[in-house]
This record gives structure tokens, sequence and C-alpha cells, in this order.
């Protein structure tokens, strides 16, 4: 037994997605899976979760990605500037890789 092997903290999934659902994006980039470049696909957007399983993000009135949560890995930087979301994208039946940025606000 190690040293801290008896302290680790299982996250709650439903935390992440509590914390993530109607959050207002600032952009949304997808990342190749083979080159890991990182192309602009939408601004001004916002971040869905829906009773039913489905995650969506829609960017400028257009919904740019749709996945299923079962299916889908999902998980914020380091920083808590953004989220990855790595899923089936059930618009294009591609598997997408989707960094959304958090638009900056001051909490008071």
């Amino acid at each position: 037994m190690g040293l801290f092997s008896g302290r680790k903290k299982k996250k709650d999934v439903g935390d992440l997605y509590r914390r993530i659902d109607k959050k207002p994006l600032r952009y949304v980039t997808e990342r190749d899976m083979e080159t890991y470049v990182e192309t602009v696909i939408g601004r001004s957007g916002r971040i869905n979760i829906y009773q039913d399983g489905i995650i969506t993000i829609d960017c400028d009135g257009k919904e740019i990605f749709r996945a299923e949560l079962a299916e889908a890995e999902v998980g914020e930087l380091m920083s808590l500037e953004g989220a990855v979301i790595k899923g089936k994208d059930l618009n294009s039946g591609k598997l997408r890789s989707i960094v959304a940025y958090y638009k900056y606000y001051r909490k008071v």
C-alpha cells in the first residue's frame, strides 16, 4: 500500500456535466486525429446536455456537433478554460475531437 493510495477520490461525472451544461463558449475548434492540428469551426456558442443523454455544441445558431454522452469522452482542460469532447458525431457519422473554449467572465 502506497503513501497516497487510500486517498484517491473518484471524480463525479455528473458534476462535470452540470458544470459544463449551458456554458457560453468563446470559440470551438476541431482537432485532427492524425496530425493534431486544430482548426476553428465556430464562434460564440453554447454546450447543451439534454436529459435523453445527448450533448450538443451550437455556434452562431447552428448545431456543429451532436453525440451520445454514453459513447463520448468528456473532460475539462487542465486550465479549466474549456472542455474536450471526443465521440462519434451523430450528424456526420465521423469520430471527432472537439475543443470548446469557455467565454471568460469575472465572478463577483
